[in-house]
């Protein structure tokens, strides 16, 4: 008896979720979004403002957070 087992969320769909949920990001931000130049400032906000704690990897917030800020340092509103 019991509920069946969850399916296996992938880690990009959790930080999908929090960039809806915490930085209201709809699906036309996600569409919209120059990929390559959005990746390339989220690395650069993960390097420099985030690290390794304790072998710790970084949550799906984490991320998220990393995500928006490049969004808003490419926009120039950061």
């Amino acid at each position: 008896m019991g509920l069946p087992p969850r399916p296996a969320r992938t880690f990009f769909a959790e930080v999908k979720d929090e960039l809806r949920r915490l930085y209201g990001w709809s699906d036309e931000d996600f569409a919209q979004a120059d990929w390559p130049r959005l990746m390339e400032e989220f690395h650069v906000v993960l390097d420099t403002a985030t690290g390794r704690h304790f072998s710790v990897d970084k949550k799906a917030s984490t991320y998220a957070w990393a995500y928006d800020m490049a969004r808003r340092r490419i926009a120039g509103e950061e």
